[in-house]
């Protein structure tokens, strides 16, 4: 609850964290997200949606992988709003050059 309350804070704010700043955090939402319950996992998704930050290969398939353990137990409304929130934090298909690079699971450009 109080990392999705931080995310919101930072959304709040209008800040657009970078690679540097989000991608140790990275673990921590899959480890977060892996534990939490419905609607703490819907405040978090939404969270990072609302900041809309890249949340990596890694961790967007914790969330996804916890999004369908968790929707056949939501209602409707809130299992839609769970998979658009993931779709903007899923990880950027990059064009010109880019892919993404293993190390930190975010986009680098190509040389």
């Amino acid at each position: 609850k109080e990392v999705s309350d931080i995310l919101r804070s930072l959304a709040a704010l209008g800040a657009s964290p970078d690679e540097g700043l989000f991608g140790p955090a990275r673990l921590r939402v899959a480890a977060i997200a892996d534990q939490a319950d419905a609607e703490e996992f819907a405040d978090l998704v939404w969270a990072l949606s609302a900041l809309a930050v890249d949340a990596g290969p890694t961790a967007t398939a914790a969330l996804a992988g916890r999004a369908f353990e968790l929707l056949p137990a939501v209602d409707p409304a809130r299992a839609v709003a769970i998979a658009y929130s993931l779709a903007v934090v899923a990880p950027r298909r990059g064009g010109d050059g880019e892919k993404e690079d293993p190390q930190d699971g975010g986009l680098e450009e190509g040389g």
